[in-house]
């Protein structure tokens, strides 16, 4: 833990701030939880990446942020576990200027095969925007087992404050 801090905006903007991206806003919808005697929902299959990227020759922002949502670190990540990229046809991809900056926003579908064989369905969120001749993205993503209305509103938010600056 950070010392000195005492909420998890504070932990995660220490950590964009170490790589010089943009941090999240203090925000009432992030709480800390620290009652463990109560029910609670952490779920340590729950991701959020980074990642910067060289501008793919294609000049196809939404295929590199997908790649770099489901192989991240280029695929050195992976250890022996099977990803595939999901169909073009499964990826929703919207575009929105924000002061001036285009942001690319996608929705898709990935799935694993670990290993051990287990098939692991996730549920994806990510945006990518180029600055300065590179691809900056971010990638949110649950497990579908574990993914509800709530988890999507939680991913939708993460993805949809990432600012370049």
């Amino acid at each position: 833990m950070v010392v000195g801090s005492d909420d998890a905006t504070t932990i995660i903007n220490s950590v964009l701030s170490g790589y010089g991206l943009p941090t999240l806003k203090a925000s009432a919808g992030y709480k800390v939880w620290d009652e463990f005697a109560d029910e609670y929902t952490f779920e340590t299959a729950d991701k959020i990446a980074v990642e910067v990227l060289g501008i793919p020759e294609d000049g196809d922002l939404a295929t590199a942020a997908v790649t770099a949502a489901v192989l991240p670190g280029g695929g050195r990540l992976t250890q022996d576990d099977l990803l595939t990229l999901p169909p073009k046809s499964d990826v929703k991809v919207t575009s929105l200027t924000l002061d001036g900056q285009e942001y690319t926003y996608l929705e898709f579908p990935s799935e694993t095969i670990t290993r051990s064989g287990y098939q692991i369905r996730r549920q994806n969120f990510a945006v990518a925007a180029v600055k300065r001749g590179k691809l900056y993205t971010i990638a949110a993503s649950a497990r579908g087992d574990q993914y509800s209305e709530a988890k999507r509103q939680l991913l939708q938010h993460v993805v949809e404050s990432f600012r370049v600056r």
